[in-house]
């Protein structure tokens, strides 16, 4: 650009306005101080009550101030605030002391006849997530315990809630646990035990009749030496020594050394007459662990003070034990069928991937068994598996592949279960007493959700509703034209003077009907209409003349609900 008429050149308008508005803008507003912030909010609180937020409007008393404007400069670093922070963040730093300074001050003695309020219409001692106070309902237990941390509103500080009432009332916080002993963990146990007949673990849960103490709580104390137990031990391997509950237990490899696997091994040997291999189970003596971790941590090299790669070629070296090479053989199915008959004959139960050995081929294990159908090894035909198997020949029940139902199935469970309780099945009715493994909850999600030979367009209710005579319930919903539904909406409007929505009540002028059952249609594309709403349709008509004064809605709902 010239500079024309004592002007400079090399600017054009735009620019020009752009740097004196900038200069205008910045020499406007004046700088702005946290402590300033803290008295406008400090005056907020005082006449509304509340904090502000950056919603609250104009800042009282400046005039030209938003607080939307403070928290963007908070954000943003300008007009002397540093940045990087907001309107919450600014006032949540310092809301606890202004919030301390502008209520009255609190003794130790009011604090603790509030506590003994709290026990005496609760039942328990107050805590910091007790809510408001029960006598002042402007304090709350967690505003008191802050100041007793704080040393806010005339108390000392260093306290707790806790502690204060420690030293008062002689009440046992939750912190102050007591003293433990492996025979009070024991008693737990057994309790635990005779009631559930399981032995807890680390993930039971809490100890019953003793509120304040988990089994998770019990487990660390035992690993970590507190409360007055010895270190070094775990729940699980307590239960191991004293009560002989033998769980898998962590396996220290770095500790391992040869002689002390040669000595669990020649117990097993004594006990079993066998020389131990990975699927031999677990030590019967400490540390309580399994071959097979042992037996891994030898191939992994985990045991650096052991030579041998396996657990086989360390008994071959130190014992001289035979050495099993792996089973090569073809195997059919009618074999397997007589294995698990002969297993079934003798433990009364079924075999299945974790029963260990085959008693007629101790080089073969169910697992090896259930792994050769499923890949198709030895012989065997590929996709097959050892449940599939006995569900296919013995008619043992597969959890995983359930058989397929039929209607006529299900509806003779159902008379019987009417002729025996007198009412007809529902979705929490529990098992089928005809059938052992069978429970209605199961049958009602096959018939909704198209499993075990089913389409997925039933329900339990229907399918009973065909034996119990209920037409209404039956009766399959007409498919609907939107001129139809546009018809329903001007008559209601008229009727009423307002638009329908999903909880107007039943359709008068359409028997059956309801403005729900309507808009799951619309909104779902159900019964032949196209996806839409209520509101949607409403939105493009015409507003009718009334035929009756419009009334509130709550009238509305009471005459057609």
């Amino acid at each position: 650009m010239q500079g024309l008429r004592g002007l400079k050149g090399g600017k054009s308008l735009a620019e020009f306005l752009r740097v004196q508005v900038g200069k205008t803008r910045r020499t406007v507003k004046p700088a702005l101080s946290e402590s300033q912030i803290l008295t406008w909010a400090k005056e907020h609180i005082k006449r509304t009550g509340r904090w502000p937020t950056k919603l609250s409007g104009r800042v009282t008393g400046t005039g030209s101030e938003s607080w939307m404007a403070i928290d963007g400069l908070l954000r943003n670093g300008n007009r002397g605030l540093p940045g990087g922070s907001s309107l919450p963040l600014f006032l949540r730093d310092r809301v606890e002391r202004i919030h301390h300074l502008l209520k009255p001050g609190l003794t130790e003695s009011e604090i603790v006849a509030w506590a003994k309020l709290h026990r005496s219409q609760t039942g328990k001692w107050p805590s910091r997530a007790a809510g408001r106070v029960l006598q002042a309902p402007d304090e709350s237990w967690a505003a008191i315990d802050a100041a007793l941390s704080g040393g806010l509103r005339g108390l000392p500080g260093g306290d707790t809630i806790s502690r204060l009432l420690a030293r008062t009332v002689d009440h046992q916080p939750p912190w102050a646990k007591r003293k433990l002993s492996e025979g009070l963990i024991l008693s737990w146990a057994d309790e635990h035990h005779r009631r559930t007949k399981n032995w807890p673990t680390a993930f039971t849960g809490v100890v019953e009749g003793c509120a304040s103490e988990t089994w998770g709580a019990l487990d660390r104390s035992l690993r970590r030496g507190q409360r007055g137990l010895r270190a070094g031990k775990s729940l699980a391997l307590l239960l191991a020594e004293r009560r002989k509950v033998f769980r898998q237990v962590r396996l220290n490899s770095e500790s391992l050394t040869t002689r002390e696997i040669l000595a669990w091994g020649d117990e097993h040997h004594r006990r079993t007459g066998e020389w131990p291999r990975p699927n031999s189970g677990r030590i019967k003596s400490p540390p309580y662990v399994s071959w097979s971790a042992i037996d891994g941590a030898l191939r992994e090299r985990r045991v650096a003070r052991v030579g041998t790669r396996s657990l086989q070629q360390l008994f071959k070296k130190h014992r001289d034990a035979p050495f099993i090479i792996p089973w090569r053989g073809t195997l059919r199915e009618s074999e397997i069928l007589e294995w698990a008959d002969a297993y079934h004959s003798e433990t009364g139960k079924w075999p299945n991937r974790r029963s260990g050995p085959v008693k007629q081929r101790p080089e073969l294990t169910w697992h090896n068994i259930d792994a050769s159908l499923i890949y198709g090894l030895h012989g065997l035909q590929k996709g097959n598996s050892f449940p599939k198997l006995l569900q296919k020949h013995r008619g043992v029940r597969n959890k995983l592949h359930p058989p397929t139902l039929t209607t006529e199935q299900i509806l003779a469970w159902g008379r019987d279960f009417h002729r025996k309780s007198g009412r007809w099945p529902t979705a929490t009715s529990g098992r089928i007493a005809p059938a052992p493994g069978e429970t209605w909850s199961a049958v009602s999600s096959a018939l909704t959700q198209g499993l075990r030979g089913f389409s997925g367009k039933g329900s339990l209710s229907g399918l009973l509703n065909t034996i119990r005579g209920d037409a209404r319930k039956t009766r399959e919903k007409r498919t609907l034209k939107v001129s139809e539904v546009i018809l329903w909406i001007m008559a209601h409007r008229r009727r009423t003077g307002e638009w329908p929505d999903r909880y107007a009540g039943r359709i008068l002028d359409a028997r059956g009907e309801t403005w729900f059952e309507i808009e799951q249609a619309l909104q779902h594309g159900w019964r032949s209409l196209q996806k839409s709403s209520l509101k949607k349709l409403a939105a493009g008509m015409p507003t009718p003349e009334p035929l009756v004064e419009p009334r509130s809605r709550h009238q509305v709902r009471r005459r057609t609900g």
